[in-house]
């Protein structure tokens, strides 16, 4: 039984299903009887009609709905950037402090742990790029940041966010004037992330028209059967 599902510390309210496809309705009972009795709810994400359908009917609900989404860089210009890299020690402990505050709202299904280490889960992560993770400065404050990952000659996302919409978009115009002619960046898109839908919405990226559901159980024997 355990097979099906995976238990992330990290994110301790709820158990994730590892796999959904071809799953049976006795598999799914036997897993919320196995939530039940260790106080969490379940998680799975599903791209297919049929297969949310099917957790509908079991109790599930939507929780958030996530766009996949590529943009494959051109010739842009931008204004003088400051990396990640080139930050100082308490801007770089403010950075941390603001990502966590961001991902805490972002992910309010699926809450993450309140002692999460920020600092190692992304920026001390082997694939963050500090170079070309940038962010805008104001009164030597951070006013906006784009934190990306590096996966082979590809870049992406970890997290957007800013005081204000304007400033995070022109900070996304700065970042394409730096990063590599033909080179791709990668982004999911959360509908609880307003940030990021608005950076979605604003530039000419390729959106999978499948989207992905995060159906959630909540761990209520009521709702069994």
């Amino acid at each position: 039984m355990l097979e099906y599902i995976i238990e992330n510390k990290d994110y301790p309210n709820n158990f994730l299903f590892n796999q959904v496809a071809d799953i049976d309705v006795e598999t799914v009972w036997a897993l919320q009887e196995l939530a039940i009795k260790h106080n969490k709810g379940l998680i799975a994400n599903v791209t297919d009609q049929i297969t949310k359908g099917f957790l509908e009917d079991r109790g599930f609900s939507i929780g958030n709905i996530t766009q996949f989404g590529e943009i494959t860089i051109r010739s842009y210009s931008g204004n003088p950037i400051v990396s990640v890299e080139e930050l100082d020690v308490d801007l770089k402990a403010e950075l941390v402090t603001l990502t966590k505050d961001h991902h805490q709202r972002v992910y309010r299904v699926n809450p993450p742990a309140q002692d999460l280490n920020y600092e190692t889960k992304i920026f001390k992560h082997p694939r963050f790029d500090a170079k070309n993770s940038i962010v805008r400065l104001e009164k030597q404050h951070v006013i906006a940041a784009i934190l990306l990952m590096k996966e082979n000659d590809d870049f992406i996302l970890a997290a957007t966010f800013a005081d204000d919409v304007l400033s995070l978009i022109d900070l996304w115009h700065d970042l394409f004037g730096i990063l590599p002619i033909g080179s791709i960046v990668k982004a999911e898109f959360l509908d609880s992330d307003p940030m990021a839908k608005a950076i979605c919405n604003e530039f000419n990226w390729y959106v999978d028209i499948n989207k992905q559901y995060t159906m959630v159980w909540e761990g209520k024997r009521d709702s069994l059967r």
